[in-house]
């Protein structure tokens, strides 16, 4: 069903430092995608220098760092949060409710709730929840075989917070190892061209979709021409609801 479960070692990831990053290597504009395999102070002092450089940062919430999940400051730093069901729901609760980071971090533990009571109506309550907690400009929750959630805010104050359904492509799924990150790297692929997040949300859709057809996680990326002409075949968008900030 779209589903797996993965064992991470992190190897030499876990000495990766914010440090060793060749900024001249990337000027204003460009994008920095992040995940949380190093160090999460490394991670989040990367974000800031990027930011800071007039970079745009795209944060996969994956693995969630429980000992020291990222604050508010450190989210609304983000063009996107890129996050499953599980981590979104990890995500909130480390976030206070009134905006502010949680101070000092603490460890965040949340129960998997069965995966057959996931209802659409829920995930969006999560991607609507989480924009507005997190103060990032976008959200993007995915759902595996059900496709994604994406909440978007709009670019004046006042403006309503819009969650919009992301389908997937229906295929003959052999190996979904891989398909998470081929679906946040077709998505930075996207945003870095130029497009909206939800426009970046379909390839991405589209790229973790194709990686499921086949085995291994990096031997089965799509190319990115094979992503652009299955575009055509994914459903349309489906507007969820919209909410005030």
């Amino acid at each position: 069903a779209g589903e797996n479960a993965i064992v991470c070692a992190q190897g030499a990831n876990a000495h990766a430092r914010a440090d060793i990053l060749d900024w001249a290597e990337m000027p204003p504009g460009s994008l920095l995608v992040v995940q949380m395999e190093c160090p999460p102070r490394e991670v989040y002092s990367a974000m800031r220098d990027a930011t800071a450089r007039g970079i745009r940062v795209v944060m996969n919430i994956a693995p969630f760092p429980k000992s020291e999940p990222p604050s508010r400051e450190v989210c609304a730093l983000c063009e996107a949060i890129v996050t499953n069901e599980i981590e979104a729901m990890s995500l909130l609760a480390s976030l206070d409710l009134h905006g502010a980071p949680m101070s000092p971090p603490r460890q965040v533990e949340v129960e998997e709730p069965p995966r057959q009571h996931n209802s659409d109506q829920s995930a969006s309550h999560v991607a609507r929840s989480l924009l507005k907690a997190s103060g990032a400009r976008s959200v993007v929750v995915t759902l595996g075989a059900r496709g994604a959630h994406v909440a978007v805010r709009g670019n004046t104050v006042g403006d309503c917070a819009q969650v919009w359904e992301v389908p997937t492509l229906d295929v003959p799924a052999v190996d979904s190892t891989g398909a998470g990150d081929a679906f946040v790297g077709a998505l930075a692929v996207g945003i870095a061209a130029g497009w909206g997040v939800l426009d970046a949300a379909k390839m991405g859709a589209v790229a973790g979709a194709l990686a499921c057809t086949r085995i291994g996680a990096q031997s089965g990326l799509p190319e990115g021409s094979e992503v652009l002409a299955a575009l055509a075949r994914l459903s349309p968008l489906r507007q969820l609801g919209s909410d005030s900030n």
